[in-house]
Parts: C-alpha cells; sequence; structure tokens
C-alpha cells in the first residue's frame, strides 16, 4: 500500500507495518474527514478502483468480497 503524506511518501509492506504506522497514517485531521462523510461520497473512478471523499483513500474489491486498500493521501486541507 502506498501512503502519500505532505513532504513524503511511503509504501507499507505488511500487517505487522501497517498496525505499526496507523497513528502515522491515519491523522485525527483525517480521522474526522472520514467520520463525516457519507455513503455517497464513495465512488469508483474508472478502471483505477473506489475512492472515499477527494481520493484521502483508494481500494478495490476482490472477487472473494474483500476490501484491498491500496493507497491512502492523509493529506486534509485546512477548510475540512
Amino acid at each position: 500500500m502506498l501512503v502519500s503524506k505532505e513532504r513524503k511518501k511511503f509504501s507499507v509492506r505488511s500487517d505487522a507495518e501497517f498496525v505499526e504506522l496507523y497513528p502515522t497514517i491515519f491523522t485525527s485531521a483525517l480521522g474526522r474527514l472520514l467520520a463525516k462523510q457519507e455513503p455517497a461520497c464513495v465512488g469508483r473512478i474508472g478502471y483505477k478502483g473506489l475512492t472515499i471523499s477527494r481520493g484521502e483513500i483508494w481500494f478495490n474489491v476482490d472477487p472473494q468480497g474483500t476490501v484491498k486498500i491500496f493507497t491512502i493521501t492523509p493529506v486534509v486541507m485546512p477548510d475540512e
């Protein structure tokens, strides 16, 4: 999974690494933004997958129904 922050991009390569980096990835500002999103804000963007809000989280659902997040952009604009 790719994570893009204000001045840094990095890959998360395992579940354990994701858990370790969770507080860095899911900032309080991103949490507030996601908490106020309506279900209608989730939309498919062509073949690339689904996105929440303005692209803060990108994901796909595989044929077995498993949700796979592939990009998180935890940069939240001040007006949000």
